[in-house]
């Protein structure tokens, strides 16, 4: 048990205050930190960068014009104390949609069948006059994501 005691002062000795200068100075090579690493590219771009080639963010964009949509079928069998909740939740997606670079179809003056939806549902012309816009789409660049719910004559 001594042998083991005195080898591990040695050692302790050694770790702590390098070898003796009969072996020559302990020279410990300086670590040197590694270099920083860049920050990862955002996963949801900025407005402006928006585009299609962007498969997260597109992805993300259509799953929440899904939910309005899921919700607009859902809102006239709702009761009356959840519809109000459920009318604040939509319009608080759609906000956050527009911040983050979607475009908002509402306000236009003829129809067109790839933007708009006819409330009620009937076949109307292309270019037939707009009365009334009910519920406004959403557009990322040129990719329609949720047609308009309008009202034509």
């Amino acid at each position: 048990m001594a042998k083991f005691l005195n080898r591990l002062r040695q050692c302790c000795h050694v770790w702590r205050y390098g070898l003796p200068e009969v072996l020559g100075p302990t020279t410990v090579p300086e670590k040197t930190p590694p270099p920083p690493a860049s920050p990862p590219p955002p996963l949801f771009p900025s407005p402006p960068e928006a585009n299609l080639a962007n498969g997260p963010y597109c992805q993300l964009a259509e799953d929440c014009a899904d939910l309005l949509n899921e919700y607009d079928t859902m809102l006239p069998r709702m009761n009356d104390a959840v519809k109000p909740f459920a009318e604040n939740v939509v319009d608080r997606i759609q906000e956050i949609l527009e911040r983050n670079g979607l475009e908002v179809i509402s306000g236009e003056s003829a129809f067109d069948i790839i933007r708009h939806k006819p409330e009620p549902v009937k076949n109307v012309p292309q270019g037939t006059p707009i009365l009334e816009t009910l519920a406004p789409g959403l557009t990322l660049k040129e990719k329609v994501l949720r047609r308009a719910k309008v009202r034509v004559e």
